[in-house]
Formats: C-alpha cells, sequence, structure tokens
C-alpha cells in the first residue's frame, strides 16, 4: 500500500527556492537592502536578477553554473564505490551477516534470511581484510612521520587527504567491493566491474538533475549578494562555523536526493 504523504521532489523544490531567490533579489533591490561588514567597512548591495543585466548573466551562466557546481564531482565518484559494494554482493552480505545492519538501515537483505555460504563467507573476510589494510596505508601516509598526505606546512588544512577524501573512500569501497566480487564470483572479467559502477545509474540521474537546480540557486544566491550579506548578518558564527554551514547546505540537495531515492524505492 502506497503511502499518503506526498513529497516534492527535490528538483521541484530547488526550482521553487531558486524562483524564490529571483524574486527576493528583485524586492530587496527594490527597498534598498545593503549589509555593511563590520571588518573591513565593505558595503554589499542586493542586485536584482531580474534586471537586464540579470537576466543576461543567468543566460550566460546557466552551463557554467552547473559544470562548476563544487558537490557535484565528489557525490558522483562516492556514488561509483557505493555501486561496486552494492553490485557486487559485498552490500547484501553484510546485511546478512549483521542482522543489526538491516534493522539500522531500515531495509532487509534481498538473501531473504539466508544464511553466507562457506565462499561468501572467505569473500567477506578477505574484503574486510583489505578494506583494513587500506585504512592502516591511509593512516600511516597521513600521521606517520613520512606523512605523504598531509599539506607542504605539515597540517591537514588544504592537504592531499581532506582533498582527496571524496576519492579515497570511494576507492575504499570500490576495493573492498572487487574483494568480495571476484572471490565470490560474482565478478570474472571487466565488464562486471563496469556494470558495479553504473549500478547505481538511477540515483547517479537522479543527483544530476537535483544537483543542475541547486546549482542555479546558490549561483544566484552569489550573484545577488544575498549570500554576502547573509555572510555579515551570521559574521557571530565566526568564519569556520559560516564556512561548515555553507558546506553542509552545498550536500543537501543531494541528500535530499537520496532519501528520495531510497522512499521511492520502497514505494
Amino acid at each position: 500500500m502506497k503511502s499518503r504523504h506526498t513529497f516534492w521532489h527535490p528538483a521541484t523544490l530547488f526550482f521553487a527556492l531558486t524562483c524564490l531567490v529571483v524574486l527576493l533579489s528583485w524586492i530587496l533591490e527594490v527597498y534598498g537592502v545593503q549589509a555593511v561588514c563590520a571588518d573591513t567597512g565593505e558595503v554589499f548591495h542586493l542586485r536584482s536578477l531580474l534586471s537586464p543585466e540579470g537576466i543576461r548573466w543567468m543566460l550566460r551562466h546557466v552551463v557554467s553554473n552547473f559544470m562548476e557546481f563544487p558537490p557535484l564531482g565528489p557525490v558522483l565518484m562516492v556514488l561509483a564505490g557505493v555501486g561496486i559494494l552494492m553490485h557486487s554482493g559485498l552490500a547484501d552480505a553484510c546485511l546478512r551477516r549483521w542482522s543489526w545492519l538491516g534493522r539500522g538501515v531500515g531495509r532487509m537483505s534481498s538473501g531473504g534470511g539466508r544464511s553466507l555460504s562457506r565462499k561468501e563467507r572467505r569473500a567477506l573476510q578477505s574484503a574486510c581484510v583489505a578494506g583494513g589494510i587500506y585504512v592502516a596505508i591511509l593512516l600511516f601516509a597521513t600521521f606517520s612521520p613520512w606523512a605523504i598526505l598531509r599539506s607542504i606546512n605539515g597540517g591537514l588544512s588544504r592537504s592531499p587527504f581532506l582533498e582527496g577524501l571524496p576519492f579515497l573512500f570511494a576507492a575504499g569501497l570500490a576495493l573492498m567491493g572487487l574483494f568480495y566480487g571476484f572471490i565470490s564470483g560474482r565478478y570474472r572479467r571487466d565488464a562486471d566491474v563496469a556494470d558495479g559502477l553504473a549500478h547505481l545509474g538511477r540515483l547517479v540521474v537522479l543527483c544530476l538533475t537535483v544537483g543542475f537546480f541547486a546549482s542555479q540557486m546558490f549561483a544566484c544566491v552569489d550573484y545577488s549578494h544575498l549570500g554576502d550579506c547573509l555572510r555579515v548578518w551570521t559574521s557571530f558564527m565566526g568564519d569556520g562555523g559560516q564556512h561548515f554551514v555553507a558546506l553542509f547546505l552545498s550536500y543537501v540537495p543531494f541528500l535530499l536526493a537520496w532519501g528520495y531515492y531510497l522512499h521511492r524505492s520502497k514505494g
């Protein structure tokens, strides 16, 4: 039985938010709203997106806004790793081996409670060992005296480790999935691995769709100086707090897309 509750599609939500930002920028410019930075004295005037200049900007940058949306690449990269994890059968094996994981994520294993075979248990153990060795190597390369994944000044800020974290995470998932897939017999050739990378194709398309509308909204916020005004008005949070909030908000569209995908899958 389908749920009576209806949800806006995330793409529809961010399209509506983009329209709201456009309308709000026009209203705030009409009333001459501005923000003054207390530290530098810089004045930020709201720019209307409905002005001739604003309309020309939107048309010229609609493609670049989408292609340069920072969270898009990391999200697609992680989804490729998750695709191999699921397609290889490793995710299903974990749910069957540790049933509390199934309760935690709110789904049942496709194995229907069937216990793991001897071959599957060996594949699962090998995948876990490979994952453990991978994590140990990363920790050694980041925190040991020979830490090559730290920045030039020895810190973690702007280090290869943090900047490459999405790839490292996706590579770890893919590595464990490959070990499980080949040892269990699910994978036999490279074409099987390619199928695993594209396993979450429907979710990838959903993320691309949502990412397009979300990228337009964030770009409109920046162009209109609404983002600068918000930073001034929330200066009490400090630079670190503002950066964390901005980073979190940039990934919200994809969290909503994932939630919508799970909701539709259950339906």
